[in-house]
């Protein structure tokens, strides 16, 4: 966006200095010098001011198809289309002016070298051209697409690739991130929430689509908003029997992903103590990391053959790894937004207890902290009415009142410096040269926690929601 917006300022203050300098100019009119090619400028027959405005209307054409209103809503093909006359510019810019050329040479065969890799490994079945397994459709307008791994496909937590889905839109890609763990080589998953014209359209494609549609399509479709434990356990059950090399069935929903592309969230496991916070969808680059985080732990269980008690190989735990300690803070409006991904949180909480309880010397690794932001706590007293009696639950039941996890939901909105503070004294005491933040969310949301990191000189790391 910013290269696009210097162009644009470049390019108007070129064509103002020419459109004074044939104004001043006395022998032809300055009609006759933008508009024909009487005056003979340029090298190929005069045509040098009629170019110049041709690159000025197209420069304008792409510049007011990639505004906000255009792209954001439901225009995304004007957007698409009109930015491919970027071919008609290079070709028209080589007319233009001469030396031009000699200055885009290098630029443009790197550029189609590029174009070219990107088209044949996005089409191949090996890296980029796919299918869908499975969808499930979650609670709060989300749906989460199992995608077959491609065979050469290799990612890190953190990552996220271009989807295209032909049967949405033919030529449009959009972000996600990947929310399983890389250890899984059955396949990729992405959450996506029902928010924009293209996300509506996938979202109620699948959660629409017909029995036959589903057997054509060999594909299953999950309703966890209609019942989420039953949803999860077909969710297990599907994953243990998927085959990344089964190629059997002919017939697919097909999908194309261009990826991955590396975020901020990749140096997680580079950090000592690292502080996950994700406003509503924002969890989501936080999901792969823990994914990843369950099956190490998985991966390092030992099973005794004769009492079959549970043990951990601790140095293939945490031997090889920097990171330590992780705080995982996920602010949402509605504590039903926590659903789609409370399944993950549970059987981490259940996995950390198992490895505690064989390891009684040892801290939790995973401390998680929900915030319920649909009801308020009093501004003075930092209390809600109805913390008591989610209180008294909790002790009783051994779990929070509005999930099955261990760890309390709080209602009302962070206070970062009380939390901030929290999180590095006691028993979690860190340096601060050892705590990084990390973000996805709402911008206002990030600001503030922005000014609290540089207040306790945390190392602050925002990905873009």
């Amino acid at each position: 966006m910013f290269i696009g917006q210097f162009i644009a300022v470049l390019t108007i203050f070129h064509t103002i200095a020419h459109m004074i300098n044939f104004g001043i100019r006395t022998d032809h009119s300055w009609t006759a010098f933008m508009f024909s090619t009487y005056p003979d400028i340029g090298w190929v027959g005069g045509f040098t001011p009629l170019s110049g405005v041709l690159l000025c209307i197209i420069l304008l054409v792409m510049v007011v198809c990639s505004m906000n209103w255009v792209r954001h809503r439901g225009h995304f093909q004007v957007f698409y289309w009109t930015h491919l006359l970027y071919l008609a510019f290079y070709i028209l810019l080589i007319i233009h002016a001469k030396p031009f050329w000699k200055w885009a040479i290098a630029p443009l065969i790197i550029f189609f070298l590029e174009k070219t890799y990107s088209n044949i490994t996005r089409y191949s079945s090996n890296n980029g051209r796919t299918h869908i397994i499975s969808a499930t459709i979650e609670p709060s307008n989300v749906i989460c697409l199992y995608i077959h791994r491609p065979k050469n496909f290799s990612f890190k937590a953190g990552d996220y690739i271009s989807i295209n889905i032909p049967h949405i839109a033919l030529y449009e890609y959009h972000p996600f991130t990947i929310s399983s763990a890389p250890e899984e080589m059955s396949y990729l998953s992405v959450h996506i929430q029902s928010i924009g014209d293209w996300t509506k359209q996938v979202y109620y494609y699948f959660k629409n689509m017909s029995d036959s549609q589903t057997i054509e399509n060999s594909l299953t479709i999950h309703r966890a908003d209609l019942n989420i434990d039953q949803a999860t356990m077909e969710e297990r059950e599907e994953q243990e029997t998927i085959h990344r090399d089964d190629e059997r069935i002919v017939a697919h929903e097909l999908i194309i992903i261009k990826g991955p592309y590396s975020s901020c969230a990749r140096c997680v496991f580079d950090c000592k103590h690292a502080i996950l916070i994700g406003g509503g969808i924002g969890i989501t680059p936080y999901a792969s990391i823990l994914q990843s985080l369950m099956a190490q732990f998985r991966a390092s269980r030992i099973v005794c053959k004769r009492c079959q008690g549970i043990n951990y190989h601790r140095q293939g735990l945490v031997g090889n790894r920097l990171l330590k300690k992780i705080d995982f803070i996920w602010v949402n409006r509605n504590h039903k937004n926590f659903e789609w991904f409370l399944h993950l949180l549970y059987e981490f909480e259940c996995e950390q207890e198992t490895y505690l309880n064989v390891n009684i010397n040892e801290q939790p690794f995973l401390d998680i902290h929900l915030y319920f932001t649909g009801l308020k706590s009093d501004n003075n007293t930092n209390d809600n009415p109805v913390d008591p009696i989610t209180n008294i639950w909790t002790d009783i039941a051994g779990h929070d009142v509005y999930e099955r996890l261990k760890s309390k939901t709080h209602l009302g909105r962070p206070k970062w410096d009380e939390l901030f503070q929290s999180l590095t004294s006691g028993e979690n005491v860190s340096l601060t040269s050892d705590v990084s933040v990390f973000f996805c969310g709402p911008p206002s949301m990030g600001t503030t926690i922005r000014t609290s990191c540089i207040k306790y000189r945390f190392r602050y790391y925002e990905e873009k929601f």
